[in-house]
């Protein structure tokens, strides 16, 4: 926070709204202070008055001590405040506890969670394929993952219209809809519930879907309130509250199992799916409600390369299968007379030190991600074509083999690894 910004505080607890103010008013912040009285929940909307104090703050804290099912409209409603009319920086806080502030978020070591998140981000978005296995072995598979589906993490809330939910600890992906199949073991939590030996959930997935079986008290409790939820649908959204809507991994060492999700799907080791709304981290699924469920001791790999095990993160695993040499990248229809042309989407590239890296924007976090184009050697090579693209606008790949002085058949690959990295495109002559 730097001094004289606005900082906004919405709370439903009066110790830790005092807290968070005494903090601003020690760094200089301009103060507006909301509390939500118990007579004032569950706020089913976001009231004007409230959005407009939103819009013209720098920074919002919203530290809502009970997580409400009824106000998930109220909650998207601040984030998209946030996003489509304000500057702010948002950290959302939704079932945060006091001891969270002090046994979590005051020891959690920003920069490393940035960089396993940075790391995990990057992984989930050049694979194509994910898999989870549970403690019995069940496995569970989904598609992931590209450029039209990129990765995210809650790294740090810098950036104008950016938000997080705190403590910081998670990267995920949206899984492809309908694609996730197979069985997964809930043995960790979900939303102020953890779970203890013997009452683990066992979820089915076809198509997408969830089916709940077993009938231990957590399956039915689980079950009865998904059916509760899923009945306030819409009626175009029936069903939704079934649909896998995201995977996490956690990536904070000091996050703990506790029966605040907000937390606990933080915690390194785990990981999390989620069933329901997504719409908040960018996808399509509307729903009443997301909800998380964590899996302790779980595997994960992707594309056939572990990245979870036992509780370790393996993240040096993935090399030159997510990230190949041209040489090694097939040409695919591209002749020496086929002009390319750079992709229209701004922002997309950027060289540095001769070295070019694909950039997306999270779509729910709005931080900045970044990869090598290919390998390093690749990267090189791309950066070169790139700025001769970006003068030139357009031109054949024989001629830009002539001016990079390598075989037209290695420029063909090149090309065409930027093509699939959505950084090229080819230039229609019709």
């Amino acid at each position: 926070m730097r001094p004289g910004e606005r900082v906004l505080i919405i709370t439903d607890d009066l110790e830790i709204g005092e807290m968070l103010a005494k903090n601003t008013e020690e760094l200089n912040g301009e103060l507006i202070y909301v509390y939500l009285h118990p007579s004032q929940r569950p706020q089913e909307k976001l009231p004007a008055p409230l959005r407009s104090a939103i819009v013209r703050s720098d920074i919002v804290l919203t530290t809502l001590t009970q997580r409400l099912p009824e106000e998930a409209d109220f909650r998207r409603g601040i984030i998209d405040a946030v996003h489509q009319e304000g500057g702010a920086r948002l950290a959302h806080m939704p079932g945060i506890k006091k001891d969270t502030f002090f046994e979590c978020m005051a020891k959690t070591d920003c920069q490393e969670t940035k960089g396993l998140g940075e790391k995990l981000a990057r992984i989930l978005t050049l694979g194509r394929t994910l898999k989870i296995i549970s403690t019995d072995d069940s496995v569970l598979e989904v598609e992931i993952g590209r450029w039209d589906n990129v990765a995210d993490a809650d790294t740090l809330i810098t950036t104008r219209r950016s938000w997080a939910n705190l403590p910081l600890g998670e990267s995920f992906v949206l899984p492809r809809i309908g694609t996730a199949k197979g069985r997964i073991i809930i043995n960790g939590g979900y939303p102020g519930k953890i779970l203890r030996e013997g009452d683990e959930i066992t979820l089915d997935v076809k198509n997408g879907r969830i089916s709940i079986t077993g009938d231990n008290a957590a399956s039915k409790e689980l079950a009865n309130y998904l059916q509760n939820l899923d009945a306030k649908a819409e009626p175009e959204d029936r069903g939704n509250m079934y649909l896998v809507s995201e995977i996490g991994l956690g990536t904070n060492r000091f996050a703990r199992q506790v029966p605040q999700m907000v937390e606990y799907e933080k915690k390194l080791g785990t990981l999390h799916i989620a069933v329901g709304l997504n719409t908040f981290l960018g996808g399509n699924i509307s729903a009443p409600e997301h909800h998380d469920m964590v899996v302790e001791n779980g595997t994960m790999e992707v594309d056939g390369k572990i990245v979870l095990e036992d509780g370790q993160l393996y993240l040096d695993n993935f090399g030159e299968e997510l990230q190949p040499n041209y040489r090694d990248f097939p040409r695919g229809l591209i002749t020496p007379e086929t002009e390319v042309k750079r992709t229209e989407v701004a922002g997309i590239a950027k060289s540095e030190q001769g070295i070019l890296y694909r950039i997306w924007i999270g779509r729910a976090t709005r931080n900045e991600f970044r990869v090598l184009v290919g390998d390093l050697e690749t990267a090189q090579k791309a950066a070169e074509v790139w700025e001769i693209i970006v003068a030139q606008r357009k031109m054949p790949v024989r001629d830009l083999a002539q001016q990079i002085e390598i075989s037209c058949d290695n420029m063909i690959r090149v090309v065409n690894l930027m093509i699939d990295y959505q950084i090229l495109a080819l230039h229609e002559t019709g």
